[in-house]
């Protein structure tokens, strides 16, 4: 394995150990998100060149997300009301 991929696996296996001793969860984000966020924000509404959009098979765009920001935003939406509950 290429020295540098090695470096970057040992810094990932720190910071995982890390959260792992403060409880924290590791969480894995979608590469490809549904058009509807970026939309939603006005992000696709200039050039649109910079993003790789493709579609399903039931019609539904996907963008490669260059950032899961959005998602972020999105998921923590979505259970805002589970961290009022804690």
């Amino acid at each position: 394995m290429p020295l540098a991929q090695r470096v970057v696996d040992k810094c990932a296996d720190l910071v995982r150990r890390q959260m792992r001793s403060v409880g924290a969860q590791q969480i894995t984000l979608p590469v490809l998100t549904p058009s509807a966020l970026w939309k939603k924000s006005g992000r696709l509404d200039g050039d649109i060149t910079e993003f790789y959009l493709l579609k399903d098979r039931h019609g539904k765009q996907f963008i490669l997300s260059p950032v899961c920001y959005r998602f972020n935003f999105k998921l923590i939406y979505l259970l805002r009301n589970v961290f009022y509950a804690c």
